[in-house]
C-alpha cells in the first residue's frame, strides 16, 4: 500500500471523527425514533366560527399603503409597449411609409425611404467577420431585415451596406 499524503491523512481523520459522532448519536443518546405526533382533538364549531372572525380583523388592518395600492393599480392597467421586447428589434420599424394618392393607388412617398442602421457590434472570427446591425447578426453578403439592404463589407469601425433599389452605398460606424 502506498504512503499516505498528508491531506489524505486529514480527510480520513475528519471521516472517522464524522463516523463516530453518528454512531454516538445513535447508540447513546437516547433518541430511539421520531416523536409521536400531538393527538388531535375534535373541536367545535364555534372555536372554527371564532378563528375565522379573529382571522379575518387581523388580515383587514393590513390595508396596502397609498404607494402599494398605486404599485398595484399601474401593474394593472393595460401597458403600453412590451417591456421585454428589444429595442428596434421588430423590421417593422424600419420600412417606408406608404401615402394614398388622390386616384386611391398607394404609392411610395417622394423619394427614398430613410432607414437608420444601429451597428453596435463587431465579431472576427478569423475568414468571416460578423456585424450586429439592428441586435441582429449578419455577415458580408447578408441581406438585412429592413428591405432592399445588404450588407456588402464589415470593419471593425464601420459597416458599408448596398441599397438594390438605389444603388447607393451607405457607410454606418460603430455606435458604442
Amino acid at each position: 500500500m502506498p504512503k499516505l499524503e498528508p491531506r489524505q491523512i486529514v480527510i480520513l481523520g475528519i471521516m472517522l471523527l464524522a463516523i463516530l459522532y453518528g454512531a454516538y448519536e445513535l447508540l447513546f443518546t437516547g433518541r430511539k425514533g421520531p416523536a409521536a405526533p400531538a393527538p388531535v382533538t375534535a373541536r367545535s364549531g364555534a372555536d372554527l366560527t371564532t378563528f375565522i372572525t379573529d382571522m379575518s380583523a387581523v388580515l383587514g388592518k393590513d390595508a396596502p399603503s397609498q404607494i402599494d395600492a398605486q404599485a398595484i393599480q399601474r401593474a394593472e392597467a393595460d401597458w403600453l409597449r412590451n417591456p421585454f421586447s428589444p429595442p428596434r428589434s421588430d423590421p417593422q420599424w424600419a420600412t417606408a411609409k406608404v401615402a394614398p394618392q388622390a386616384g386611391g393607388a398607394a404609392v411610395a412617398a417622394a423619394g427614398p425611404a430613410k432607414a437608420s442602421f444601429n451597428y453596435t457590434g463587431y465579431v472576427d472570427m478569423g475568414h468571416k467577420k460578423i456585424a450586429i446591425v439592428n441586435g441582429n447578426a449578419y455577415a458580408a453578403g447578408d441581406a438585412l431585415d429592413v428591405e432592399g439592404y445588404v450588407l456588402k463589407g464589415v470593419t471593425p469601425s464601420r459597416i458599408t451596406l448596398f441599397n438594390r433599389e438605389s444603388g447607393r452605398t451607405l457607410d454606418v460606424p460603430l455606435q458604442e
